[in-house]
């Protein structure tokens, strides 16, 4: 078992932290606890990243993930995107579909900025800190280790589509994917969402590897979906921003892309890859004498 696991540990993470989130999940789905304990079903992602980084590099490989939550010091640039890029993507998306007459866009419908603050700090912890250390701490650099940033960023997105599918078939009233699933069909939901995360996963990926790796800071990143909840967006009804809002998401990626190069997803730094972390060196006590 310990081979298999180190021959195939994205493979085992994927396994363990599913089997976590779907535990959370069925207490929802049958009832046993509300729906709010849902959003603690992210945590299946970090808690398998640090279990898995133990068990192939002991308390050397947990150290050097949580070392990555101590990266702050990548500049004000970073931090801005981090907090605000989202924000005129999500707009973008809305003024979009309001183009092609899927909804109409109020600006007096958007919400006060200081509705995101509070926002941002739970989903910090709740989205970020409980999924990042999986995506971006664990999976992330091993698979940049075999494949450009680009195409490891995709394989990012295909195993993050399978570990929300089971969401799609549980009608959970807090959370959009089973609305999609109704509006646009299990086939069209599912397959909309692996293109939406692909280009939430090169984003991801875009600003791990140009901040040295700071799971902090992807972990705000992650949080700053916030704005897709306080503008004026309905997840209950999901055609009123689906369209464009993917279509904003994509265009954002191919961005990216373009400027950036699909090797790193860098203009100045090399894609963060798996290395076998060394143990932490211990200072010997003289002997007294």
């Amino acid at each position: 078992m310990s081979d298999l696991v180190k021959k195939y540990p994205v493979t085992a993470w994927l396994i363990v932290a599913s089997a976590v989130s779907l535990a959370v999940t069925a207490l929802v789905i049958g009832d046993l606890v509300p729906d709010w304990v849902a959003l603690f079903a992210t945590f299946g992602s970090s808690l398998a990243g640090l279990g898995f980084a133990a068990f192939i590099d002991g308390k050397a490989g947990v150290y050097e993930m949580l070392n990555r939550l101590r990266i702050w010091r990548v500049g004000l640039g970073w931090w801005a995107v981090a907090v605000l890029a989202l924000a005129p993507i999500v707009l973008a998306g809305i003024i979009l579909n309001a183009i092609l007459d899927v909804t109409p866009f109020e600006l007096s419908e958007l919400s006060v900025i200081l509705n995101v603050v509070p926002g941002l700090v739970i989903f910090t912890v709740l989205s970020g800190l409980g999924e990042e250390l999986g995506w971006r701490g664990f999976v992330l650099p091993r698979l940049q280790a075999r494949y450009t940033a680009l195409v490891a960023s995709i394989f990012v997105a295909f195993i993050w589509t399978l570990w929300h599918v089971p969401l799609f078939f549980s009608e959970i009233e807090d959370l959009p994917y089973f609305a999609l699933k109704e509006e646009y069909g299990p086939a069209g939901a599912i397959g909309g969402f692996f293109l939406y995360l692909s280009a939430w996963s090169v984003l991801f990926t875009w600003m791990f590897n140009n901040t040295s790796g700071s799971l902090l800071l992807v972990s705000v990143f992650h949080a700053s979906q916030v704005w897709v909840h306080n503008l004026p967006v309905d997840v209950q009804d999901p055609k009123l921003y689906v369209p464009g809002l993917t279509t904003a998401m994509v265009v954002a990626m191919l961005a990216v892309i373009i400027y950036y190069g699909p090797q790193h997803l860098s203009r100045t730094t090399t894609r963060i890859t798996y290395q076998r972390p060394q143990p932490r060196a211990t200072t010997v006590e003289p002997a007294m004498v």
